[in-house]
C-alpha cells in the first residue's frame, strides 16, 4: 500500500498529507476485500445476524463494506411485522472534538462513520438493502434483500411434572401469552410415573383453556393412561375448535374428582407457538 515517509529534519505536513494516509489505507483494505470475495460491490465482513425473538427481530452488530469502505454497524431491536418489511442499511455520519484553528475559527476534527439498521415497509432514499450484497467467505457468497418471515412465529418448548393428586383443579403446563397474543399448541406428550396406579374412577384428563365459567377443550389423555400401573408415555394430537386469547393451557382431572388411592407423577412435554394478534 502507499505510504507517507517520514523524514527528519522539520517535514513540512500539510492537511493533504493526513488525506494520503486514509486514501492509502482505504485502497489497500478495498484491495483486500475485493480479491476475498472476488467481486466488487457491497458486503458484509462480520456479523449483522438476524435473530426472531417474541415479535421482535435483532440485528446484532457487524462491520459493512460499502462504497470502498468500513463501517461499524451497532446492534438494534425492531418489532416485527410482516414478511414484505425489510431491514436495510442508513448512513450514519456524525462529527466532533471542537478545535479553535490559527485563524479563530472553530471546526469538529473528527468524522464518525457507521451505517444503523433500519426497518420498514420501504426502503428510504440513500439506504441500501439489508444486506444488498453478498456474505464475505473464503468460500461461498449469498445474495438476501429482505429479511424472511419467521417459520409460524418461532416454536417454543415446555414441560412441567405435576402429582396426579394435584389435578383435580387446573394446572397450568403454558402460561398466558399476554395482550393480543395466542398460544397454538402443536403437540403434547405426557409421562406417568405411578407409584402405585391412581384410582380415579373413570376420569380422563383434559388439556383446555379454563375460564371461570367453563373451558375450551384441546385435547385429552384417556383413562387408561391416567390409571396406569406402570410407567407410560402418552401422546396427544390437539385439536381444538377455538384459539383463546392472552389464556393459559392447563390441564385437569375430567370431573375434577379426587383420586381415591394411589400415588403417581405425570411429566408433560410441550410443542407450541405464540401468535401475536
Amino acid at each position: 500500500m502507499n505510504r507517507l515517509k517520514a523524514i527528519t529534519g522539520g517535514q513540512p505536513l500539510r492537511s493533504d498529507d493526513w488525506s494520503f494516509i486514509q486514501d492509502a489505507t482505504a485502497d489497500a483494505l478495498s484491495a483486500l476485500v475485493v480479491g476475498l470475495k472476488r467481486s466488487t460491490g457491497t458486503c458484509i465482513i462480520t456479523g449483522l445476524g438476524v435473530t426472531f425473538g417474541d415479535g421482535t427481530v435483532d440485528v446484532g452488530e457487524g462491520v459493512v463494506f460499502i462504497n470502498d469502505e468500513l463501517f461499524y454497524v451497532p446492534a438494534t431491536r425492531f418489532d416485527y411485522h410482516d414478511e414484505t418489511w425489510s431491514v436495510y442499511l442508513t448512513p450514519n455520519i456524525t462529527t466532533g472534538e471542537s478545535r479553535t484553528f490559527r485563524d479563530t475559527l472553530t471546526h469538529d476534527v473528527y468524522e464518525y462513520r457507521q451505517y444503523a439498521a433500519g426497518y420498514g415497509a420501504s426502503i428510504p432514499s440513500g439506504s441500501i438493502p439489508f444486506p444488498g450484497a453478498d456474505i464475505l467467505t473464503l468460500i461461498t457468497s449469498e445474495v438476501v434483500s429482505h429479511v424472511p418471515a419467521p417459520p409460524s412465529q418461532l416454536l417454543k418448548y415446555a414441560t412441567v411434572t405435576y402429582p396426579v393428586s394435584s389435578l383435580t383443579a387446573p394446572q397450568s403446563i403454558i402460561p398466558a401469552p399476554g395482550t393480543g397474543k395466542a398460544i397454538k399448541v402443536i403437540s403434547l406428550s405426557a409421562w406417568i410415573s405411578p407409584l402405585s396406579a391412581i384410582a380415579a374412577g373413570t376420569q380422563w384428563l383434559n388439556i383446555a383453556y379454563y375460564y371461570d365459567d367453563g373451558s375450551a377443550s384441546i385435547g385429552t389423555f384417556p383413562h387408561s393412561f391416567v390409571v396406569s400401573a406402570a410407567a407410560k408415555m402418552s401422546d396427544m394430537v390437539p385439536a381444538p375448535a377455538d384459539i383463546s386469547v392472552n389464556q393459559a393451557v392447563q390441564v385437569q382431572l375430567s370431573s375434577g374428582a379426587a383420586p381415591t388411592s394411589g400415588s403417581a407423577s405425570i411429566k408433560f412435554h410441550c410443542f407450541y407457538v405464540i401468535i401475536t394478534l
